[in-house]
């Protein structure tokens, strides 16, 4: 009888990456996952498989419309996001993924949570790019922290004032800035378009957000959630023209 070495049988997690990252180009996240997951299994301080499990997790997770559901892939992109920082606290995608992962939960926190995360979010995005200033998704995640922070709700206010001592250093100036940035390093991004022009409207300046809304509208889909951003540009520009 002959007898085959285990590896005859069983994938490695080279492998398994290589099938999950062919998986997630094809917009196929929910099986990229799973063999990750896998890939995880074989090789549990790898980098770069926890930093996308991380990330995958926050994305899959934003879909879903069940609070216990979102709830429970957040806090999951969170874990992984912080074994993938104590891994290698000097890797950007790791620090991006942090960021993302709090930020995500801190979206369906309540008003004192979401303040209290405020801070550890931008420190995320500011270590990522301190690690790679061309992190386009980086500026994107400052981009977006400077626009929450500088146009909080009053009840988040009054805690970022009693706890927190406010968070001054937020301003609408910035996060313009920080959008700018990320467009200009990746310009086919159709959330940055979307993000942006929120933002342009919040501060009173509808025409340049009726500008941008038409160069985000003629891209391309790239990823699973731009067609929903698409419409999403559509329909702001329906309202503010």
């Amino acid at each position: 009888m002959i007898i085959l070495p285990k590896t005859s049988f069983t994938q490695t997690a080279v492998e398994l990456v290589k099938q999950a990252d062919q998986l997630d180009s094809e917009l196929k996240e929910p099986e990229a996952l799973q063999k990750f997951l896998a890939a995880k299994k074989i090789k549990p301080n790898d980098e770069y498989i926890l930093w996308n499990i991380s990330f995958l997790y926050s994305k899959i997770g934003f879909r879903f419309t069940d609070d216990d559901k979102q709830e429970e892939y957040f806090l999951l992109a969170e874990d992984y996001a912080k074994r993938a920082v104590k891994v290698n606290p000097n890797n950007p995608e790791c620090n991006y993924v942090m960021g993302v992962a709090m930020g995500r939960i801190a979206e369906i926190a309540s008003p004192g949570d979401r303040v209290a995360a405020a801070r550890k979010i931008k420190k995320y995005a500011e270590i990522t790019l301190k690690l790679d200033p061309k992190h386009d998704l980086g500026w994107h995640l400052l981009a977006k922290w400077h626009y929450r922070a500088a146009n909080l709700s009053w009840p988040e206010e009054i805690v970022a004032d009693l706890f927190f001592g406010g968070l001054g250093e937020a301003s609408n100036e910035e996060s313009v800035r920080a959008f700018k940035k990320a467009i200009e390093l990746d310009p086919y991004e159709v959330l940055y378009y979307l993000d942006y022009a929120i933002e342009l409207e919040e501060i009173d300046k509808e025409e340049e957000a009726i500008e941008i809304l038409k160069k985000g509208l003629k891209l391309n889909p790239r990823v699973v959630d731009d067609p929903m951003y698409l419409q999403q540009c559509k329909e702001l520009l329906e309202d503010l023209e």
